[in-house]
């Protein structure tokens, strides 16, 4: 990832901070004591109306998505 800085954009050397690796979970980490929190969150932005759907909620969309595709399979 190479990340853009003021100080890379204007050609000076980097800041050395910018070159200490960071360790991050491998994709499909599970982080056990944030789990709850990261599911509440999820939550609350599912069931958040939003304009672009009609200001029904994601949860709602999706909901009606499934029906049809089991209206159209059944």
């Amino acid at each position: 990832m190479i990340r853009l800085t003021q100080s890379k954009l204007a050609g000076d050397m980097a800041s050395p901070i910018d070159r200490i690796p960071r360790p991050t979970p491998r994709i499909g980490t599970e982080l056990p004591s944030h789990q709850p929190r990261l599911e509440s969150i999820a939550d609350e932005l599912d069931d958040r109306p939003r304009a672009v759907l009609g200001f029904l909620t994601p949860r709602e969309v999706f909901a009606q998505l499934i029906n049809e595709d089991a209206a159209k399979t059944g």
